[in-house]
């Protein structure tokens, strides 16, 4: 269950996303890992989860940021094979 906090920053990271940064990371970055901390409006793009997160924590340590896959609808996928 996500609280309210946490949908706030994911609501606040996905219009800015929408509003600033698509145009300009769906043409160099796309597939990639873009982490928001949407109050100061910084972001970080990597091509792993793990080393975007990283930077973002040690230039906003203790604050909540929403992960996007730039130009996906998610930033995994989890499926499943019927055997």
């Amino acid at each position: 269950m996500v609280s309210e906090e946490q949908q706030r920053v994911a609501d606040a990271a996905k219009s800015l996303y929408d509003r600033k940064l698509k145009p300009l990371l769906e043409k160099s970055a796309q597939g990639q890992i873009v982490v928001i901390e949407p109050y100061s409006g910084d972001y970080y793009v990597a091509h792993k989860a793990a080393d975007a997160m990283q930077t973002a924590a040690a230039a906003h340590p203790n604050r909540r940021m929403h992960l996007i896959r730039i130009g996906q609808p998610a930033v995994y996928e989890i499926g499943t094979v019927l055997l």
